[in-house]
């Protein structure tokens, strides 16, 4: 009884701090890292599309303590980020779509110093990034931050373009603590999620967790790991891909677990060895193979990294339902 009380009472606080349901947030790098975005602190309201002054989103973002930015109930537009990126200058907040039908385009979410920290970002739509820019971008020390349940369209027009981009610059490695999940990455974007480091013969400390995402008819980068990154993609559904479903190079480290691989067009689903250098590992269990991919895998996934226990669903048909039905923003 003492062992279910305390459990319940674990559960209570989770949701509470995380503003996230239990069920559905199982363990994952950013909850192993503590974060809590912006609970307990003030509450901030977007009111309009404009990119600067009173009531808009890039002021919200500008304050420096701990806060809970949502939307007018109802709002309804196209919120444009100009030339210069909306640069994230003090973390500890939580950025929250629901109850408005906001998109975001233009330049990037900018994430690029340790005080963008403790973030969370869920809700949200993305559309009409500007070429070769990411629609949220996290680099140099930025670190523990959460992108849940959002939607990602026409987010890489240009050959460098990702939806989300997270990159080590040469001589960083401060990226960890990362989380991914339930957001949906749809045509016509032809990227979804790179991961890397310009020091391709380094092992870095970037730790990412991937889960229950959908990667929707994405040509590649479902997602693509590179320069000496660690990451645990587990029960997304990645399907019709043209190039190839997850790539893995320069010494990364990927695990594929409880994942559904679906396809008629492709036979690769994870590529190990994908570049001049060789992924360090790529290893795959458990995972649901629909139609004609092949998973390649290499050498052996340091699990004792994983500083988390993921509570993995068997990945099947109903899996890929769910994620479909739940994956994105509302």
């Amino acid at each position: 009884m003492k062992t279910l009380l305390k459990l319940l009472f674990c559960i209570f606080i989770f949701t509470q701090v995380t503003g996230l349901s239990c069920a559905a947030e199982p363990g994952d790098f950013a909850a192993a890292a503590g974060i809590t975005g912006g609970s307990g602190g003030k509450s901030f309201i977007v009111t309009n599309l404009n990119d600067s002054g009173p009531g808009s989103l890039r002021n919200a973002l500008n304050t420096h303590e701990p806060r809970v930015i949502t939307f007018k109930p109802g709002l309804t537009g196209i919120l444009n980020i100009p030339g210069g990126h909306m640069f994230i200058r003090y973390g500890n907040f939580t950025l929250d779509g629901a109850g408005a039908k906001v998109t975001i385009s233009g330049n990037s979410i900018f994430m690029s110093s340790s005080a963008a920290s403790n973030i969370i970002i869920k809700n949200l739509t993305f559309g009409n990034t500007s070429a070769k820019y990411s629609a949220i971008t996290i680099v140099s020390d930025a670190h523990t931050i959460w992108v849940d349940h959002c939607t990602f369209y026409n987010n890489s027009s240009g050959d460098t373009g990702n939806p989300i981009g997270i990159w080590n610059n040469p001589g960083e490695d401060g990226i960890t603590g990362i989380t991914i999940s339930w957001c949906h990455f749809k045509v016509p974007n032809k990227k979804s999620v790179l991961i890397g480091s310009a020091d391709q013969t380094l092992k870095k400390h970037t730790r990412i967790s991937l889960h229950h995402n959908w990667f929707d008819g994405i040509d590649a980068r479902n997602p693509r790991v590179h320069g000496g990154t660690l990451v645990h993609v587990w029960n997304n559904y990645i399907s019709n891909w043209s190039e190839y479903g997850v790539g893995a190079s320069a010494l990364a480290d990927v695990l594929l677990e409880n994942n559904i691989f679906e396809n008629a067009k492709n036979t690769s689903g994870a590529v190990a060895s994908y570049g001049n250098i060789d992924a360090s590992s790529v290893n795959a269990t458990g995972n649901y193979i629909i139609g004609i991919p092949v998973l390649e895998t290499k050498g052996t996934f340091p699990r004792d990294q994983l500083t988390y226990k993921a509570i993995l669903e068997v990945a099947d048909d109903a899996l890929k339902s769910r994620i479909i039905a739940g994956a994105g923003a509302p």
